[in-house]
């Protein structure tokens, strides 16, 4: 089965119901926010940087129930702290960095990461400038490294945003060819 993400959760609205639609209909991880913050909590980008409100805690525990994982990229760093605390799943950052390797605001703190490396959850390195400072094979390897020394080579994930709004100048094949 493939896994189909629904980024920010948006489209639950304000019927909780909508989560038990989404896991019918095959969707199996849930993004809380994304560009701005939303009814379940704050973003990354948002204004507010707020954790999940009450009925963001609600969702959340209701698609983790379902069997939905909680990705908390874009989230704002309170909302990833009450997602972890709520984990009865692995949580799971799809694109990401490490502050430690590229200080950067969309990027996780070196606590964060650990965090939801103790979810049994994965982290997803990104292939794109605020992700990794600089787009090259090379940044995207040390952060991948970076990541592995952190928390484990099992919580480390390719996370490109291939799909997303930024641009991405290298392959999966460059960096699978990539000698560092």
């Amino acid at each position: 089965m493939t896994t189909v993400l629904v980024t920010g959760a948006h489209c639950v609205g304000a019927d909780i119901l909508n989560v038990d639609v989404f896991a019918n209909a095959g969707v199996r991880m849930l993004g809380v926010a994304h560009f701005f913050d939303n009814d379940l909590g704050g973003s990354s980008s948002g204004l507010k940087k707020i954790g999940l409100t009450e009925y963001g805690k609600q969702v959340v525990e209701r698609a983790q129930r379902k069997g939905m994982f909680i990705d908390v990229a874009h989230a704002s760093p309170a909302t990833i702290d009450d997602v972890v605390r709520l984990a009865s799943r692995p949580v799971i950052n799809s694109h990401t960095g490490f502050q430690g390797q590229c200080n950067s605001p969309r990027n996780l703190d070196d606590q964060r990461a650990i965090a939801i490396a103790k979810t049994g959850g994965l982290l997803g390195v990104g292939f794109f400038q605020p992700a990794i400072c600089e787009e090259t094979v090379s940044a995207i390897v040390d952060s991948i490294q970076y990541g592995i020394q952190l928390v484990g080579e099992e919580h480390i994930t390719l996370g490109s945003d291939y799909d997303g709004s930024v641009s991405v100048r290298t392959s999966v094949p460059a960096l699978a060819h990539a000698r560092h």
